[in-house]
């Protein structure tokens, strides 16, 4: 198993040690993870509207954290679909969710959602394997 570096974690997203990212804090459950997010002006695309690499960035989150939660083993994305439904709009609370679908040792498959007034605005599939080690 390959264990995640929670000291230097400077994802975008959800990095601790990031001061330009997000900042997005993860509950974890064995459903599950979840997240609460208001994303600001700085992430938009066209006006009032979060820019779609970001949506993406907070869906394969709650789908890396689902796995995660549930399975304590650090993945990379292997492969990532997302359908935009309806515009995540800036300045407005979402709600960010994950689960993983199906999980095998190379290979785990996982979903997530992001609602905005109980509408959901975007979906995401995603393949994901473990974290691969760099080479020095």
């Amino acid at each position: 198993m390959t264990e995640f570096d929670w000291e230097n974690n400077y994802c975008v997203i959800c990095g601790t040690k990031n001061p330009a990212g997000l900042g997005v804090r993860f509950t974890l459950s064995e459903s599950g993870s979840e997240a609460q997010v208001t994303v600001g002006p700085s992430w938009q695309g066209f006006e009032g509207m979060v820019q779609g690499g970001i949506i993406t960035g907070l869906l394969d989150d709650a789908m890396w954290y689902a796995i995660y939660g549930a399975h304590q083993v650090s993945t990379v994305t292997a492969e990532i679909t997302v359908r935009f439904l309806l515009p995540v709009k800036i300045l407005v609370p979402s709600i960010v969710e994950g689960h993983v679908v199906q999980y095998r040792r190379r290979l785990q498959v996982a979903q997530a959602t992001i609602s905005q007034a109980g509408q959901v605005c975007a979906t995401a599939q995603g393949r994901f394997m473990p974290k691969p080690e760099l080479a020095e």
